[in-house]
């Protein structure tokens, strides 16, 4: 085998290596309702039954004393995070006690949500009726994008592998 061929099985095992994700689902988390089965009426937990959802917000409402979220929710994997690659399982509102700033919760953010079950809320999503699951929030995870990542005081810290090859040569090179 040349040293061409090599160093080319060399780059895809090392490129599949760093492109793997967790993407396996949270057990756990997979046999409670979607919020799209409980809009729908096919399951529906206990009022105050423990409920873990993840997803991405869609808008940011203030009210007196609480702030509601409405989420587009995703499964979510071990770390609960949501997994946007899956198809959407409904929406939900997630009532957080206080005022959150909408502007540090933008539309698109990912989101993971710890509450309990208080029952369902008429709305609409565009035109159209919507029954929204209502949890009491209890916890919230605000996921940040790698966008919003970079513009934090955190440090920007990257690992990167490369592998090419040039005339009758292959070269590996590790950096960060």
């Amino acid at each position: 085998m040349s040293a061409r061929i090599v160093g080319m099985l060399l780059a895809v095992v090392l490129l599949t290596a760093c492109e793997t994700k967790n993407l396996k689902l949270d057990p756990e988390l997979v046999s409670q309702p979607t919020p799209q089965q409980i809009s729908r009426a096919e399951r529906i937990p206990a009022e105050g039954a423990l409920l873990v959802w993840t997803g991405k917000v869609q808008a940011v409402r203030n009210r007196a004393r609480v702030t509601h979220i409405e989420v587009l929710s995703y499964p979510a994997d071990t770390r609960r995070r949501p997994v946007t690659g899956r198809p959407a399982s409904g929406r939900f509102i997630a009532e957080m006690a206080g005022f959150l700033e909408p502007h540090e919760l933008p539309p698109g953010t990912a989101v993971s949500v710890q509450g309990s079950y208080v029952g369902i809320v008429d709305g609409k999503v565009g035109e159209a009726a919507y029954r929204y699951p209502l949890i009491r929030g209890q916890k919230l995870d605000v996921w940040r994008s790698k966008e919003r990542a970079r513009h934090s005081d955190a440090p920007d810290v990257r690992w990167s592998i490369g592998v090419g090859s040039g005339g009758s040569g292959v070269g590996v090179g590790i950096g960060f």
